[in-house]
This record gives C-alpha cells, sequence and structure tokens, in this order.
C-alpha cells in the first residue's frame, strides 16, 4: 500500500492540501485475476521469483 498527500501555496496564494492519492495493489489484483480467467489464461502469484 501506497499513500501521499502534499499540502502547499495555490495559484491563488492560499494554503492548503494539492493532491492526495492511495494505491493498494489488492484493489487490482482481484479484476485482473477475473480478466485473466476470462481470457482462458492461468494466473500465477511470483514475488522475486523466476517466471
Amino acid at each position: 500500500m501506497s499513500f501521499e498527500s502534499v499540502h502547499a501555496f495555490r495559484e491563488d496564494g492560499s494554503w492548503g492540501e494539492v493532491y492526495s492519492y492511495k494505491f493498494n495493489t489488492g484493489e487490482l489484483k482481484g479484476p485482473l485475476r477475473k480478466a485473466v480467467a476470462e481470457a482462458g489464461w492461468g494466473w500465477k502469484g511470483v514475488a522475486f521469483g523466476r517466471l
């Protein structure tokens, strides 16, 4: 999981949050696995290993 929030002066001179985001790989894994299975392919989870 990754997240960030940045505060800075805006173009109008006000101070505040310019942008923020969060990224969770778990949110992508489910839809990707489904698309792979529907295409007739298999899924093999690999982390720091040989493919």
